[in-house]
């Protein structure tokens, strides 16, 4: 299929279902201005130099070498997951939405993702104490 409309359907590969995935506005432009400065029409959306289908393990050295180049701590794509499903949380996002973003149900999203956060436990007495003081 073309690239560039607002939903996109993706496979789980633990799960082999289809899930339809929101995906905002400025995420579909900045897609599309890369798709339209590389060519890609069709096909997977990112490639190595060479064209082929990057590998986990290429994914891996890519994302150390752009967090070494910009003196960042190196983070796994998992990792990058795990950031996403706590900020999303933190952010106020329900529960529910924010596991449907990640394609999980909401008890995956907290078995697998959301383990104590740093600032946590003083977030939860500050909400404790609000419903105290209303």
């Amino acid at each position: 299929e073309d690239y560039g409309e607002e939903d996109e359907e993706v496979g789980s590969p633990k799960e082999g279902l289809i899930r339809t995935v929101r995906i905002s506005p400025l995420v579909v432009a900045e897609v599309r201005g890369y798709l339209a400065r590389t060519g890609i029409t069709t096909g997977p959306l990112f490639r190595g130099r060479t064209g082929q289908v990057p590998t986990s393990n290429n994914w891996c050295r890519a994302l150390e070498r752009a967090c070494k180049s910009v003196g960042v701590k190196t983070v796994t794509p998992y990792g990058c997951r795990h950031f996403c499903a706590t900020h999303l949380v933190n952010s106020s996002v329900p529960l529910g939405r924010a596991a449907k973003q990640l394609g999980h149900e909401p008890e995956t999203l907290v078995r697998y993702y959301l383990h104590d956060v740093e600032g946590d436990e003083d977030r939860t007495l500050e909400l404790i104490a609000g419903v105290f003081e209303e």
